[in-house]
This record gives C-alpha cells, sequence and structure tokens, in this order.
C-alpha cells in the first residue's frame, strides 16, 4: 500500500498535470495534451517528444526559482 505523501498546494513547488495521449491510426504518430489542473490551461503537443521537453522545462524552471 502506497504511503500517503504531504503534498505543497504553493504552486511554486507543485504542479498538477492531467495527460492525454491519442493516435489517430495504429501508424500515426502519439499526439497528447497536458491540461493544468489548478488552471485547466491545457496545452497541445504533436508528438511525446514536445511533451517530455514541456515537463521537463517546466521541473527545470521551477528548480532553478527555488
Amino acid at each position: 500500500m502506497a504511503t500517503p505523501i504531504d503534498l505543497p498546494q504553493d504552486r511554486n513547488h507543485y504542479q498538477a498535470y492531467l495527460i492525454r495521449m491519442w493516435r489517430s491510426a495504429p501508424e500515426s504518430l502519439w499526439r497528447a495534451s497536458a491540461q493544468h489542473t489548478q488552471t485547466g490551461e491545457t496545452i497541445m503537443f504533436a508528438n511525446l517528444e514536445s511533451l517530455f521537453r514541456f515537463l521537463h522545462n517546466q521541473s527545470v524552471e521551477e528548480t532553478a526559482t527555488d
């Protein structure tokens, strides 16, 4: 069983995204969206690499400002 973790609610120390991924056909590239759960803002990605880069940049920027 997982141990509960106290997550900070301050946006400078916590971000949550709802990630959606889909393909229009079995041979097509995966596309994705990331919806920020606190603001509702949704960002669309043409491929998974763009999604991963976005998530990485969010964590790097947050770490750099701490």
